[in-house]
């Protein structure tokens, strides 16, 4: 296997955890949402969440995805071909989009998730409404890195 093949394999990876990000950013502002927005749906959600929550699942598929991109724009480096131009994007919207979810989402999902014994109120429902807003943002940053490592893959330039 050549490094060339080694990094189409890495990115190809890449682009599958990109896709699986954006598909559960997705799913959160076309589901979740809308149902955290009504006290009971949020109070039912905290409760269902009790062992696992979305974060276990961003936790592990982010950062894999953001190494997984590294090592295929090393393996393959060219010099500023046209395709680590476009991995080098993928890489940069992959880490825009943690960085927003750590610093932004991480502190909210506290106060909205995992606070059990306070009853949802109009602070939470204004939250809620912050959250809803802020993740239209980070599915456009996401969807723009997808589709810069899904032409990085599909152009082998």
């Amino acid at each position: 296997m050549t490094s060339t093949h080694l990094a189409l394999a890495l990115l190809g990876l890449g682009v599958v955890g990109q896709a699986m990000l954006l598909g559960a950013n997705a799913f959160e502002a076309v589901v979740d949402v809308p149902n955290w927005r009504d006290p009971e749906g949020l109070r039912s959600y905290r409760g269902f969440l009790r062992r696992r929550n979305a974060g276990h699942f961003y936790r592990v598929v982010s950062p894999a995805t953001i190494v997984l991109l590294v090592v295929a724009l090393i393996v393959d480096w060219r010099g500023m071909s046209a395709r680590d131009l476009l991995v080098g994007a993928a890489l940069a919207a992959s880490i825009a989009a943690e960085v927003f979810t750590v610093a932004y989402f991480f502190p909210r999902n506290r106060r909205l998730f995992f606070q059990e014994d306070a009853p949802p109120g109009p602070d939470e429902r204004a939250l809620v409404d912050q959250w809803g807003r802020a993740n239209l943002v980070r599915i456009a940053v996401m969807v723009t890195g997808v589709a810069c490592s899904a032409t990085a893959l599909t152009n082998v330039i």
